[in-house]
């Protein structure tokens, strides 16, 4: 039983930062649990992980430091970490999105134009091409950077629930 002490004072000091909307239903807060099961499960692993060297048979101040001390030397840090992770993905995806377009509609409107198309109507569609493109490979980088990531569940939770 102690040795579940930790993992749990970790999680609800992580947790904390939270707010959810007072106007959410349990509902739907099973449902985003249920919707949100893999991020819940690596979240628990990371918990279990980082509190597992701490001792068992410590007082609970003891315990407690040793919990806010891995809070905030290696949760917030991850959290934070993830944050700007996202934010400059979505700088860079920004960037890239206009570069590609820039040079697609200038390169590719000339196929355009040889299909039948008027030069601005031809441009246009490279670009809502290349637009189109670059956005469906952010969300997937996005997915993948938030897949990895084992404090993802709590960022998801702060979008969905606040």
């Amino acid at each position: 039983m102690p040795g579940d002490l930790a993992p749990a004072l970790l999680a609800d000091l992580t947790l904390q930062r939270i707010s959810v909307n007072p106007e959410t239903s349990v509902d739907s807060i099973l449902r985003f649990r249920e919707d949100h099961r893999s991020e819940l499960g690596r979240f628990r692993t990371k918990i279990a992980d980082l509190t597992r060297s701490i001792e068992e048979d410590l007082p609970l101040a003891a315990l407690q430091q040793e919990v806010a001390d891995i809070h905030s030397n290696e949760v917030m840090p991850a959290i934070d970490e993830l944050k700007d992770c996202l934010s400059s993905s979505k700088i860079k995806w920004a960037v890239e999105s206009f570069l590609k377009t820039s040079m697609l509609s200038v390169s590719g409107g000339g196929v355009m134009v040889a299909l039948g198309l008027a030069i601005p109507h031809a441009l246009l569609a490279c670009a809502g091409v290349s637009l189109t493109v670059s956005a469906v490979l952010y969300n997937c980088e996005r997915r993948q950077e938030i897949r990895k990531n084992p404090f993802s569940y709590l960022l998801s939770a702060e979008s969905n629930l606040a």
